[in-house]
């Protein structure tokens, strides 16, 4: 089964570490949900290992984001998607946030929600990530 002649993966494949302004960061293939195989319904992650700029006593600290898509097949709200965007505690190192972008995608697997694993779900951003807008 592929998308566009991609694989569907239900684990994370992880791509290089990528290095922007001394911060690193690394992103994984779409994460397809295993109800996918029988469900009228398309549920999919994107995840990512972000290096914060904060430092804890000038060492780094890195955090999981992901991006949550549950996108309907059939029925009269067929195409529509809905956004969710989650965020972990921070890790010291960025081989520890990867650990635990995976562990969260097996809790994800089983329970159908990364409250599963312990994330927050972000309020603070739209559906594309971009911050809300501040009224001043």
């Amino acid at each position: 089964m592929t998308v566009a002649d991609r694989p569907l993966r239900e684990r994370c494949c992880w791509g290089e570490v990528q290095h922007f302004r001394g911060l690193s960061e690394m992103y994984s293939e779409l994460v397809w949900h295993r109800t996918n195989r029988t469900e009228p319904a398309h549920l999919l992650a994107e995840l990512g290992v972000i290096q914060l700029t904060e430092t804890w006593n000038d060492l780094p600290r890195f955090e999981v984001q992901i991006r949550d898509v549950y996108k309907r097949l059939e029925g009269p709200y067929a195409g529509q998607e809905s956004v969710s965007w989650w965020r972990s505690s921070d890790f010291p190192t960025l081989r520890d946030a990867q650990l635990f972008a995976e562990w969260a995608v097996e809790r994800w697997q089983a329970e159908g929600t990364f409250y599963a694993a312990g994330l927050s779900l972000r309020t603070d951003i739209d559906e594309n990530g971009n911050p809300y807008p501040t009224n001043r």
